[in-house]
C-alpha cells in the first residue's frame, strides 16, 4: 500500500473478482429490479464520414487498450468475479434504433455495446457502471477520438486488477480507523430528517441543467484563505443547503468520489468511484466553523473511503438517495477534438431519488441535478437557485447562521 506502485496479483487471461465499489452495485442490480439506472449511455456525433467498417475498427482497438470493456460477470457458487472473454455486441442501424437501444445488461454476458449509425456518423455506446464512472467516458472518448485521428498510444489499461491489488493490500489498522471514524460520525443518525416529497401533482422523474457562474480567481482565494478544497466547499454548500430544506439541523447524504486517489489509476477506464455517508451538523453554526468543521469531516471520510460501504448500511441501517458530487470537468469538451462534434447523454433510468453534481468546467461551473417522480421540477428549481445563491453568500461571508 505504500509504494507509489502496484503489483498486479491478477491478469486479464484468468479473470478477478470484484472490487468494493463493483460489488455493491452488482449486489444491488441483483437484489432489486434496476432497470437501466446502472446503465451509462451516450451518443457521440462525427465531424468527418466513417464507414461502419471504420468505427468497428476502431471499438476493437478501443477494447484492446482497454480489456474492461469485454468484461462480463461469472457466479461460481458463492465466487463473483469478472471474466474478460465476452463478445462486444456491435450492431450497425439507423436513428430509429436509438430508442430501443439502452437496455438491462445481462450480467454474465458482454458489458458493453455499440451502436453505428453510417449514414449519420453517430456512435451510441452503452456501458454498465460495473466497469464505466464519469471519469472514465472522458477518457474513452479521448482515446476513441485518437484511433480515428490514427495517433493513439496502444497501452493496455491494467487499472481495474491494479484497483483490486490495492483493495486486497489494506492492512487491518487501516480498516479499523476507518471504521471507528464512521462510528463516531453516524452515531446520530436517528436524528436526522429526510427531503420531504413534493406535494405538486405534475411530478415526474426530470433533469435540471444550468450553468453557475463564481468569480474564479475570488472562490480560488476564498478557498486558500480558508485551507479547503473546491470539493469540500461545494459539498458543505450542499449541507447547508439541503438543512435549509429539511428544516432539519442534520442532514444525511451520499457523496461521491472518484476513487482515483492512487498514481496508477489516475487516467484508467473502470469503475472506481465510490459512494460515502456523510452526516452533516448544520446547528448553531458561523459561516467560517461551519466551513471549517465539514471540511475537516469531507477529508476525513475520504481518508476512509475504502470501509465496505455495504458493511456501514447493514450496521446502521441507513438508506439514502439523495446523492452528490463535485468533479473536475467531466463534461467533454468537444472544441478540443478533430472529429467529435458533440456527444450526449442518452436516456436511462436513475439510482436516487435526487442526484446533485457539480461540475468545473474551464472558468465556470455546471449543475445537474436528476430527480425521480417524488419530487417536482419547480421544488427541485427552487433548490438548484438555493444551492447558488447560498454559495455567493458564502464567499461574500454574509450568512452567520
Amino acid at each position: 500500500m505504500k509504494s507509489n506502485k502496484l503489483e498486479m496479483e491478477y491478469g486479464f487471461e484468468d479473470g478477478c473478482p470484484l472490487s468494493e465499489s463493483q460489488l455493491n452495485v452488482y449486489l444491488d442490480e441483483s437484489v432489486n429490479d434496476m432497470g437501466t439506472s446502472y446503465n451509462i449511455p451516450f451518443k457521440i456525433k462525427f465531424s468527418k464520414s466513417y464507414s461502419a467498417v471504420e468505427i468497428k475498427e476502431a471499438i476493437y482497438k478501443l477494447a484492446e487498450i482497454y480489456p474492461v470493456l469485454a468484461a462480463r460477470i461469472v457466479v461460481v457458487e458463492d465466487n463473483i468475479s469478472f471474466r474478460f472473454d465476452g463478445e462486444l455486441q456491435i450492431s450497425v442501424g439507423s436513428l430509429d434504433d436509438v430508442d430501443s437501444f439502452v437496455q438491462p445488461f445481462e450480467l454474465d454476458k458482454c458489458l458493453s455495446r455499440f451502436l453505428i449509425i453510417e449514414e449519420e456518423s453517430i456512435l451510441c455506446i452503452d456501458c454498465h457502471h460495473l466497469i464505466l464512472d464519469g471519469a472514465s467516458k472522458i477518457m474513452l472518448l479521448n482515446k476513441l477520438s485518437d484511433i480515428l485521428e490514427e495517433t493513439a498510444i496502444c497501452s493496455v489499461d491494467y487499472g481495474v486488477l491494479r484497483q483490486l491489488t490495492f483493495e486486497e493490500n489494506l492492512s487491518s489498522e487501516d480498516l479499523n480507523q476507518s471504521k471507528e471514524f464512521f462510528d463516531i460520525m453516524l452515531s446520530d443518525m436517528d436524528e436526522v430528517y429526510d427531503l420531504m416529497p413534493s406535494i405538486a401533482k405534475d411530478k415526474c422523474d426530470g433533469e435540471h441543467y444550468c450553468d453557475f457562474y463564481l468569480d474564479s480567481s475570488y472562490l480560488k482565494s476564498f478557498l486558500e484563505d480558508h485551507s479547503i478544497t473546491y470539493t469540500q466547499f461545494f459539498t458543505s454548500v450542499f449541507a447547508y443547503t439541503l438543512s435549509r430544506f429539511t428544516g432539519s439541523s442534520k442532514v444525511f447524504f451520499n457523496l461521491i468520489v472518484n476513487g482515483r486517489s492512487h498514481v496508477d489509476l489516475t487516467d484508467s477506464v473502470g469503475m472506481f468511484v465510490r459512494t460515502l455517508p456523510l452526516l452533516f451538523n448544520c446547528e448553531n453554526q458561523k459561516t467560517d466553523s461551519f466551513l471549517t468543521d465539514s471540511s475537516a469531516l469531507i477529508k476525513s471520510a475520504i481518508k476512509c473511503d475504502f470501509y465496505p460501504y455495504s458493511q456501514l448500511a447493514n450496521e446502521y441501517g441507513f438508506s439514502s438517495d439523495i446523492l452528490f458530487q463535485y468533479a473536475y470537468n467531466l463534461i467533454y469538451n468537444t472544441k478540443e477534438s478533430k472529429n467529435i462534434v458533440s456527444v450526449e447523454d442518452l436516456e436511462h433510468d436513475e439510482v436516487g431519488d435526487l442526484s446533485f453534481y457539480v461540475y468545473n468546467h474551464e472558468n465556470y461551473f455546471k449543475i445537474r441535478v436528476t430527480y425521480s417522480d417524488k419530487y417536482s421540477k419547480d421544488l427541485i428549481e427552487h433548490f438548484v437557485e438555493s444551492y447558488k445563491s447560498i454559495a455567493h453568500e458564502i464567499i461574500n461571508k454574509k450568512i452567520t447562521k
